[in-house]
């Protein structure tokens, strides 16, 4: 749809693995460990931990993928690694495993060191045990702090339950059960006692969520733009076509919100079905939504059972001419905003019709759009416009300028927005009195960390509204028409650059919806299609 369906799965490459390597590498030497160990697979009792380090490291698992149950590949499943301040080391249980990990981070750690059983190994289980324990025992050898991601919070759960849990995290000597841990120890094979006396060994769980798999990396933001953002494009234009189809013409009055929202939360719902460890499933900044007219005015509304043509618009008998929708990513950060209008703001006289036939019927065109008034979408459309400039002058000054934060890129956007609101005569004091800006970020678990920070490597959200715009029409001045809203997600990139995440949907689209306007598009289609037949 539109070229924005999900592309192929992004590979990991050389660059970006190592890259990897080295911030896992940062991370030990800054912790003061000879090592992080990561064993997976059953000798790990299937530690979530250490498979989401693996998978992160090697298969390229990114954002929400990083705090979930990782279900590794087969030839990973039953792999040992130990990142070290300055190298690497593992057991690959296959040499095609093997080759492909040399190929990946040889240039990252050429002097990193792999075992791989041989194929008589291969072949005997018990062979193949023994390799491994032996492997392990040499890539610990000179090791005495160690840090492995263990404690590993519960799928879900509500806050108060993972405050709890990690208040009173479980006992070391859990480690003592993982059968590979067990066995080193073992007299003749290890260092002899348990494994948890003989080492220190530090919890990193914690540490790799917040300080590691948090940030955005190429490899993620390819993820992102590849897979994540093309799934809630497809949404979007979903839920366009659900008034598009209907409109011109009086069908589409007659869709609510809710029927309007629904392909929106459909896909938020659907991200929420997934939990995963340590995330509490909960909805915050900007759920989705669908609001019509005057109700727009509302930040905390919630989308209802109500027709478009039934919603309040400025005065009694004047339906109204716009909707707010706001999307979101159950699973991620994505958010965006938009403010679509149910009228385009002028009336055009048919040119399929066919004058003499108009006349038999006794149809006029002045006579029937005597009533119609479009100074409200008018007005709603220019403040509209000034809003888009200001949150995208927002985004620009924020990626680009050096010492940038919330508040000066707030002062960007409400000068863009006040100026552009000049140039289209709807008048500065209209737009600054009574707009909304906030701009804040959020972690690759969906927590919202609070005000963006320039170069944090997390995507950021910015979103601009207007509220209290007030009808300047001779029949109804005065008279209350809504607010107008916008936002993109976004990422600046340490360059410099402006990665807007949502740039591709439309920032402004007008459907004929009810009433003279309707009518008059709605004959327009059929002297079209007489025209077309004949």
């Amino acid at each position: 749809m539109n070229g924005l369906e999900p592309r192929a799965r992004p590979e990991l490459g050389t660059r970006q693995a190592g890259l990897r390597l080295r911030r896992l590498q940062a991370a030990v030497a800054a912790a003061k460990l000879d090592g992080l160990l990561l064993v997976s697979g059953q000798d790990g009792k299937y530690n979530v931990g250490s498979a989401q380090a693996v998978a992160y490291l090697l298969q390229g698992a990114s954002n929400r993928e990083a705090a979930e149950a990782v279900h590794l590949a087969d030839d990973l499943s039953d792999a040992v690694v130990l990142v070290t301040p300055a190298g690497l080391a593992a057991y690959m249980p296959r040499a095609e495993t093997a080759a492909q990990v040399y190929e990946l981070l040889g240039e990252t750690a050429p002097g990193m060191q792999v075992w791989v059983p041989t194929r008589e190994e291969v072949a005997d289980p018990d062979l193949a045990e023994e390799a491994k324990l032996g492997a392990f025992v040499q890539m610990l050898r000179g090791k005495f702090a160690l840090g492995m991601p263990w404690v590993v919070p519960p799928v879900g759960g509500e806050e108060k339950g993972l405050k709890a849990f990690f208040s009173k995290p479980p006992s070391p000597m859990e480690l003592e059960q993982w059968p590979l841990l067990n066995a080193y120890g073992l007299e003749g094979v290890g260092r002899a006692g348990f494994f948890t006396q003989n080492f220190k060994v530090t919890d990193m769980y914690a540490q790799l969520q917040e300080q590691i798999y948090s940030q955005v990396d190429g490899h993620a933001m390819e993820h992102v733009m590849a897979e994540v953002a093309p799934t809630m494009h497809q949404h979007w234009f979903e839920m366009m076509k659900v008034v598009g189809q209907k409109a011109p013409g009086s069908a589409a009055a007659a869709l609510t919100e809710r029927q309007v929202l629904e392909p929106l939360i459909s896909y938020f719902s659907y991200g929420l079905l997934r939990p995963a460890h340590g995330v509490t499933q909960a909805v915050t900044m900007m759920p989705p939504r669908v609001l019509v007219g005057a109700r727009t005015n509302n930040d905390k509304a919630s989308s209802e059972a109500l027709a478009l043509g039934a919603a309040p618009g400025a005065a009694p008998g004047c339906p109204a001419v716009h909707f707010v929708a706001e999307a979101a990513d159950g699973r991620g950060a994505l958010r965006c905003a938009r403010t679509y209008f149910l009228s385009q703001g002028q009336l055009t006289r048919n040119p399929f019709a066919d004058v003499e036939e108009e006349a038999e019927e006794g149809y006029s065109f002045d006579t029937a759009t005597a009533s119609w008034d479009g100074d409200d979408a008018v007005l709603l459309m220019r403040t509209y416009a000034a809003v888009v400039a200001g949150a995208r002058a927002a985004m620009a000054h924020f990626a680009a300028d050096t010492g940038a934060d919330v508040k000066s890129a707030r002062a960007a956007a409400v000068g863009a927005m006040c100026d552009t609101a000049d140039a289209l005569g709807v008048g500065r004091a209209a737009v600054e009195r009574s707009a909304k800006f906030a701009m804040w970020e959020c972690d690759h678990m969906n927590h919202v960390e609070g005000a963006a920070v320039k170069g944090s490597r997390r995507l950021k959200v910015v979103r601009l509204s207007v509220h209290d715009i007030k009808s300047r029409s001779v029949s109804h001045a005065g008279k209350l028409l809504g607010a107008v809203a916008y936002a993109d997600t976004f990422l600046d990139a340490p360059s410099g650059t402006l990665l807007n995440v949502t740039a591709c949907l439309p920032p402004l689209v007008a459907f004929s919806v009810g009433g003279a306007e309707a009518a008059v598009a709605a004959r327009a289609a059929a002297s079209f299609a007489a025209l077309a037949a004949a």
